[in-house]
């Protein structure tokens, strides 16, 4: 077991216990995007410290492209990984008492203007956005 951080040597970042896997540059990827969204939702909200850590399918989408260079991978293969994140743990779905007063406050939490579509789903980040943080038990493997 290893922090967070980067890792001398060929290595990969596994969540214990779980197949999802993130080599040292793609966990760099993550930290980078993760942390731009977080700055962007307190720029858009005004409320950092309610809004800094929930996110929507669309914010989840641009993290996946942050790490995988582009939309090569389908939609039901980013499903799978958010469904990973969603499993160990790092991000869960916002408790519904809170939902509605997030919907009110912040524009790009609602229904699309005028589609009569579904809000999209909200999801907190669970880590405490510590750069050099462990989330959900990450270990470090030594590749070849």
């Amino acid at each position: 077991t290893a922090p967070a951080g980067d890792v001398s040597g060929p290595g990969a970042w596994s969540a214990a216990g779980r197949g999802l896997r993130l080599e040292a540059r793609d966990s760099a990827a993550l930290r980078q995007a993760t942390e731009r969204l977080r700055q962007d939702a307190r720029q858009v909200g005004g409320a950092a410290a309610l809004l800094g850590d929930v996110f929507t399918g669309d914010d989840l989408l641009r993290v996946h492209v942050a790490l995988h260079g582009g939309p090569e991978g389908s939609d039901r293969t980013f499903r799978r990984r958010i469904q990973e994140l969603r499993d160990s743990g790092l991000l869960r779905p916002v408790p519904d008492r809170e939902v509605a007063a997030l919907r009110a406050r912040v524009p790009r939490f609602r229904s699309p203007a005028g589609t009569g579509g579904r809000p999209p789903e909200l999801f907190r980040y669970a880590g405490t956005g510590g750069e050099n943080e462990q989330l959900v038990s990450l270990r470090a493997r030594r590749g070849g």
